[in-house]
């Protein structure tokens, strides 16, 4: 699936260090994200350089350990005295931060793509936009659909896979037998609780569909009808 959140933790560091950079610069007050979320990304950003350095500094020191282990626990005595071991992290680490720094990331990332006033081009400027070339064919592409429905209430919750570059979906929604479909909801994440609005006091069976959106315009074709029965 095509993303634009590096997979690698090293490939992270200059992800987060231009990201944050332009939630501070510019997006962050372009796009509503309030004024907490210039530290908030600066602050994850300083996390992830630490760490990811910190990682790799202690991968080296586990090899650097095998050796020294494999050297004095073995059975050559003619092998020369290996170094000594000696490791501590590098500088201070920075102040924690909450758990989910990828979360907090992709909630950002999913305000500014479904903002009225989002480009192309910002999103390339923040990193935001999956890599060219990875986008799937749009004339045959089509998301993945479950439904559960609640107890009462007329409601059920809308499971969606395969969004990939994707930032919001919508729900439709007809009566079995019927063509009057409806627009019960727009959505980013992967699911979402949707509600029919024409429910008297009896079980109303509806097929139902998603349809992906991405710069407030389809983005593929839309899932497969999926049946299901939401109780009064």
């Amino acid at each position: 699936m095509a993303d634009f959140y590096p997979a690698s933790m090293d490939e992270r560091v200059p992800w987060h260090v231009n990201f944050a950079k332009q939630i501070t610069e510019f997006a962050g007050a372009k796009y509503g994200l309030g004024a907490g979320a210039p530290g908030t990304a600066n602050n994850d950003r300083d996390w992830i350089i630490f760490w990811v350095q910190a990682r790799n500094d202690a991968s080296a020191l586990n090899q650097q350990l095998t050796k020294y282990f494999n050297n004095i626990a073995g059975n050559n005595t003619e092998l020369a005295a290996p170094e000594p071991i000696d490791w501590t992290l590098s500088g201070s680490p920075p102040d924690e931060v909450p758990p989910g720094i990828e979360a907090r990331t992709r909630a950002m990332a999913r305000q500014i793509k479904g903002h009225q006033e989002y480009s192309n081009a910002d999103g390339e400027l923040l990193g935001i936009v999956a890599p060219e070339g990875d986008e799937p064919d749009l004339a045959t592409f089509k998301p993945g659909l479950t439904t559960h429905p609640a107890l009462h209430g007329f409601m059920f919750s809308a499971v969606v896979s395969g969004r990939e570059a994707s930032d919001q979906w919508q729900v439709f929604a007809a009566e079995v037998g019927s063509s009057d479909w409806k627009v019960l909801g727009t959505f980013t994440g992967k699911s979402g609780d949707v509600t029919w609005p024409d429910g008297t006091d009896k079980p109303v069976q509806l097929q139902v569909y998603v349809q992906l959106r991405k710069n407030n315009a389809n983005y593929g074709q839309p899932s497969d009808i999926v049946l299901t029965t939401v109780n009064p």
